[in-house]
């Protein structure tokens, strides 16, 4: 498969900005943001626990990402890019905007752009697999193991990383 097929829409991946933050109230009153915040959030508790929330990941070394549909001057997703000494690791929420070609494109830019940085690390579960191993025809990703039990509850991650650093 072509890389440059595939990011001929030229997807943006932009550095999460106060300009974003709407989409992103939008995306939690409607569930896509599950997991990041709890439920019941009044607006203003929001911001303040997003702002929070990302001045402690930039304090850690990591960044947030809003993922832009090439199509719409709105994002589709958000990434969460954790540092540690040697890597990174990405974890993107998608809004209910985001198309299967959306995430394709952009989890692919994301990807190119982050590597450039560090190597990346990705753990997927399995319901996952089918699409990292798709993106791994790109040559941006490449399988390279599988975790049993990877979180004590029996259940199996692979291990991705990416090609090229």
């Amino acid at each position: 498969m072509k890389r440059r097929v595939a990011l001929k829409r030229k997807p943006e991946v932009v550095l999460l900005k106060e300009e974003h933050f709407p989409y992103l109230w939008a995306a939690y009153k409607r569930g896509s943001l599950a997991g990041l915040f709890e439920d019941g959030l009044d607006l203003d508790a929001f911001k303040e626990r997003l702002a929070n929330g990302l001045a402690a990941l930039i304090q850690a070394g990591g960044e947030a990402y809003a993922l832009m549909s090439p199509t719409k001057s709105m994002p589709v997703g958000m990434a969460v890019v954790r540092a540690y000494e040697q890597c990174v690791e990405p974890h993107v929420w998608w809004f209910p905007e985001a198309t299967r070609r959306n995430k394709l494109e952009l989890t692919l830019a994301l990807v190119v752009e982050l590597k450039r940085k560090a190597l990346i690390l990705i753990l997927a579960q399995p319901p996952d697999w089918r699409f990292f191993d798709h993106l791994c025809k790109y040559g941006a990703l490449r399988r390279v193991g599988t975790i049993r039990d990877a979180q004590g509850d029996g259940k199996h991650a692979a291990v991705y990383q990416s090609v090229g650093h």
